[in-house]
């Protein structure tokens, strides 16, 4: 919706359109003006207007869409960090005991990690598609909200990063 738009006349377009459809939704305000910002900004980078990556690729000489798609693929977790922030109040201080917003930031941050490693397709070493797969598995069930599949994507991750360790250090060493 801001695409092609300044930031702050984005933010205030999505602030007219898009917050009162959240705050029906039972999001806070804090949290719902966080996530139209997000996605206001993000918008100077999604094709296909893409102003950001169009610039970009005007001085580095490269194709505008693949840019724009690049830049898209870079900033998968700025994509999904807004979401994190209207269903954990959380992660915006909003509620929770120090121990709760700890847990959720940590388990959250865990999650970002496996997705980044996922989209670039690089961890310790080059990853293949099963990897990546492997590893967005790993972050879906850090973002969910059961403490168990936080648990098992935890220990899946973990498990994964270990092994892409040792499998790397055997090649390089």
């Amino acid at each position: 919706m801001g695409m092609g738009l300044p930031t702050v006349a984005a933010y205030l377009l999505l602030v007219i359109v898009v917050a009162p459809a959240l705050n029906d939704l039972g999001t806070s305000i804090i949290a719902a003006h966080m996530f139209i910002f997000y996605f206001g900004v993000l918008s100077s980078i999604t094709p296909p207007v893409a102003l950001a990556a169009y610039g970009a690729s005007g001085i580095s000489g490269a194709n505008a869409m693949e840019t724009g798609f690049t830049a898209c693929r870079l900033a998968i977790t700025a994509f999904i960090a807004p979401f994190l922030f209207t269903y954990y109040p959380e992660l915006l201080l909003l509620k929770g005991s120090g121990v709760e917003v700890a847990y959720r930031l940590g388990v959250c941050l865990a999650g970002i990690y496996f997705v980044a490693m996922a989209a670039m397709g690089y961890g310790f070493r080059g990853l293949a598609w099963k990897s990546r797969g492997f590893l967005a598995t790993a972050a879906t069930l850090l973002f969910l909200e059961p403490w168990w599949m936080n648990g098992m994507g935890l220990a899946l991750g973990i498990g994964h990063v270990v092994w892409q360790r040792r499998t790397s250090s055997a090649v390089l060493g």
